[in-house]
């Protein structure tokens, strides 16, 4: 009895972790597949009617990008921006580590129907404005958002402190202090690799959306929900 009881809970718990990591990875790869087609697209939402938009909905604003209100300093050209991007790869032990940093303080996109706040944090940029630089085993790149261009922000719908702001499903709300009661585009890290796993995107005029950044992140999540349970089988 004790040993056909060992058998069933084992297979009990092998039953729970195959459903649970197929569950997740459908799950993200859904949630790629709905960003894919909302940068596809690209249907932009006024700010004025932001508050008729589901929480939670995927949309996009567009207007001109303006410091809020002293430019931030790039670290790596020392270049004055109105946000910036700076990714950071660094080989160890044969393991590429992925690193981005923002500026601390959020730009405003100022369009013809109104502002919105973005803080930076956790986005990806796609300006065609920046630099790059090799260091040792570190790989610099920076991407800016410069003051005076247009600009497009993708993200999510979400409402705090009655006021309507773009940003991440995944963000952390105690960020939301930092400008309460404020229209804000946020976005924060997220679970995964955050080269491909984020959900608020700024690029310019003249750079294509990160339609297929997005669609390859969702066929990765797919493939990894199909073979989970082999693997899960294979590691127990």
């Amino acid at each position: 009895m004790v040993v056909e009881a060992l058998i069933v809970g084992t297979l009990l718990f092998v039953g729970i972790v195959i459903i649970a990591v197929f569950g997740c990875s459908i799950a993200v790869a859904a949630d790629r597949f709905r960003i894919w087609r909302r940068l596809r697209n690209d249907s932009v939402t006024p700010v004025t009617d932001l508050s008729d938009v589901a929480d939670g909905a995927l949309i996009s604003i567009e207007g001109t990008a303006m410091a809020d209100p002293t430019p931030a300093t790039a670290p790596l050209s020392g270049r004055e921006c109105a946000a910036y991007e700076h990714r950071i790869e660094e080989d160890e032990d044969g393991v590429t580590h992925l690193t981005r940093e923002y500026n601390d303080t959020p730009f405003v996109v100022s369009g013809a129907t109104g502002d919105v706040r973005v803080d930076p944090e956790g986005a990806r940029m796609f300006t065609g404005s920046g630099c790059s630089k090799s260091t040792g085993k570190a790989d610099h790149e920076e991407v800016l958002v410069r003051a005076g261009k247009p600009v497009v922000v993708h993200g999510r719908k979400r409402t705090a402190d009655d006021a309507a702001y773009v940003g991440s499903e995944r963000a952390h709300d105690s960020r939301l202090e930092l400008f309460p009661g404020q229209p804000l585009a946020f976005a924060a890290a997220v679970t995964g690799d955050s080269k491909y796993y984020a959900d608020l995107y700024v690029a310019d005029e003249s750079s294509a959306p990160p339609a297929g950044e997005v669609l390859r992140a969702g066929l990765k999540a797919l493939a990894f929900a199909v073979v989970s349970p082999v693997l899960v089988l294979w590691t127990l």
